[in-house]
């Protein structure tokens, strides 16, 4: 690809240099699967858990702003605020697709069960294969096509039945996970056109998208009334529930640190 190292060069991934891509792409899936899979626990564990007067937890725009505020310090840790080279516009796009797909993929919580929030999730494939067509003039092979028609066909009927027999089933909910999976899909084609077109870092990224996040999180903060509320929740209802949203913030940066990467080390999104 052109503006690409070639392969075989050397990649730095976390600090380290190591040859070729082989390394750096395990490093980097197993980094995402392992990280978003125990975030995913964590995530389930905080939404089940209830406080002494027993109210559940249901503040996502305050989870959305303080975990998007912790991704924003680790990206300025890590230098992302110095040397920018994508345009404010692109990190306020990521920022927002961001923002919308933690949000709305905490919000369908309320009115899905678990298992069904997580089988759309891996759906994911076919809002990334659409985007990459559209966006990034992608070609898939007949049988990819095939494959993505597949796992559409075990959703729907999976669905079906868990509407059914789920005692915890909405389309509401259905609906804003479908939402979450679009903006989900849109962030990893932006984020590998950005990559090829302006070879910015992970760390740049992950600081000013998360800052733009944050923003948006602040507002819809602002607009629920739920800043106060939400924080007190977090922080002061049970260690518990504070360890759970730090553990599922740190999780999530991890994860993102390793998508983040993946595109420049591998050419991949």
């Amino acid at each position: 690809m052109e503006g690409m190292p070639a392969t075989g060069d050397p990649k730095s991934l976390f600090g380290y240099r190591m040859p070729g891509t082989t390394i750096p792409f395990l490093v980097c899936t197993l980094g995402i699967f392992g990280c978003y899979c125990l975030s995913s626990m964590s995530q389930e564990y905080l939404y089940l858990q209830t406080n002494s007067e027993g109210e559940k937890f249901h503040y996502t725009s305050s989870l959305t702003l303080w975990c998007k505020l912790a991704a924003m310090l680790w990206g300025s840790v890590g230098g992302g605020l110095f040397g920018r080279k994508a345009p404010h516009r692109w990190h306020f796009c990521i920022g927002f697709l961001t923002f919308a797909t933690m949000w709305l993929s905490n919000q369908s919580l309320l009115w899905l069960n678990y298992p069904t929030q997580t089988l759309f999730k891996s759906a994911k494939l076919l809002p990334v294969m659409a985007g990459g067509v559209l966006i990034n003039r992608r070609k898939f092979h007949v049988f990819e096509y095939l494959s993505a028609l597949g796992l559409l066909m075990g959703l729907v009927c999976f669905t079906l039945t868990d509407m059914r027999v789920a005692p915890r089933f909405d389309f509401l909910g259905v609906f804003v996970i479908c939402l979450a999976l679009l903006a989900d899909a849109l962030i990893g084609n932006f984020q590998e056109k950005m990559f090829a077109t302006f070879h910015c870092g992970a760390n740049e990224v992950m600081t000013y998208s998360s800052a733009w996040a944050a923003l948006f999180s602040l507002v819809l903060c602002a607009v629920d009334g739920e800043t106060v509320a939400g924080t007190k929740y977090i922080f002061t209802s049970s260690p518990l529930v504070t360890l759970s949203c730090a553990v599922y913030a740190g999780l999530n940066i991890l994860g993102q640190m390793h998508a983040y990467m993946l595109p420049p080390t591998c050419f991949a999104s």
